[in-house]
């Protein structure tokens, strides 16, 4: 079979599925969760404006780290025969003493960048909101009200469009971003060999710029998008974004924007591009990389380790290399033949 094709699976049946309840959310009125929002969580439309999108994504992004740490403690079989890379321990279970000190460094040093990042993320939304609420022009009841919430269509087809922008804008930015004059400002995102959730945000701004806020946040404009359709939009991208970076592969993930065929095995998809460098450049659904050429499948789950390396060793490559004195494949093959 062709490295750009694979046939479809009873996963990809399954996220229609999801989708349809998703988006169709048959027995929800929608308007009256508005009204309980605004009541009881912001107060008013004018506050829910101000810090709705905000809180959604905090609660998202910080659960879902949560969650996949709890994992990573745990350290449950029923979990780890799920992990995209299995003949690999975690770096933190390491028998190697150095690699599992570089990793306790990495950890820390990430884990304040993102508390960091994300304070200064709540700086700019205090004043920006400030500035919005005193726009005389502002009416907090288009996108924020109850009464404007968007015919379940509406909210559908604003999604879909605006994943596949989000999803072009990803895979370009990207990319470029691997040029050599650019890499740098993409290298600390791939200081996480060994994905796990905490890659996910550990981005340098102008990687997350050109990204993600500009693609993802470019069809919230175009299409004036109502609170409502923003955070069934953006929470599953967000979603997606620490699933492809968890590395794990689980059985019972549920992603609602993975409607599409061919995008539910993402987490060891993009895993591949973490250790391989010029493939996979997409966030979820790898359509640019299977018309640009640049989608490689990852080697299966149930692969000897052997086989697995010689695979990876066939795809690896990075901008490093050569002033590191050896070449990317003979990298990846010594570093997995010493644990």
């Amino acid at each position: 079979m062709p490295a750009h094709t694979r046939p479809l699976t009873f996963a990809d049946f399954m996220s229609v599925v999801w989708a349809f309840f998703y988006f169709y959310q048959p027995g929800v009125d929608r308007k009256a969760v508005m009204q309980w929002l605004t009541d009881n969580v912001f107060g008013n439309s004018t506050n829910f404006a101000v810090w709705g999108i905000f809180m959604g994504h905090k609660v998202v992004e910080w659960g879902t780290m949560a969650f996949y740490g709890v994992l990573y403690y745990l350290n449950l079989p029923i979990f780890e025969r799920h992990r995209t890379f299995p003949h690999k321990p975690w770096p933190w279970n390491h028998p190697d003493p150095k690699v599992r000190e570089e990793h306790a460094a990495l950890r820390k040093r990430a884990l304040l960048y993102i508390m960091k990042f994300h304070a200064v993320v709540f700086i700019f939304n205090l004043i920006g909101g400030r500035f919005l609420v005193a726009d005389k022009n502002f009416n907090p009841e288009l996108s924020f009200g109850v009464d404007t919430v968007p015919h379940w269509w509406t909210t559908t087809w604003q999604c879909a469009a605006g994943v596949f922008i989000a999803e072009t804008g990803f895979y370009w930015a990207h990319r470029l971003l691997h040029h050599p004059r650019l890499y740098k400002y993409h290298k600390q995102h791939h200081e996480f060999k060994d994905c796990t959730v905490l890659a996910t945000f550990y981005v340098h701004p102008l990687d997350a710029l050109l990204t993600d806020i500009i693609p993802a946040g470019l069809p919230l404009v175009l299409f004036n998008m109502h609170i409502y359709t923003v955070w069934m939009y953006t929470c599953p991208l967000i979603l997606n974004a620490c699933w492809v970076h968890c590395g794990y592969e689980l059985p019972f993930r549920f992603n609602p924007m993975l409607f599409i065929p061919f995008a539910t095995a993402s987490e060891v998809t993009h895993d591949v591009h973490h250790r391989c460098y010029r493939y996979n450049y997409g966030g979820a659904y790898f359509v640019w990389d299977r018309i640009m050429g640049t989608f490689r499948h990852p080697p299966p789950l149930k692969c000897k380790p052997e086989e697995a390396l010689k695979r990876l060793a066939n795809l690896s490559w990075n901008y490093e290399a050569n002033t590191e004195g050896e070449s990317e494949p003979e990298k990846v093959v010594n570093e997995d033949k010493s644990q």
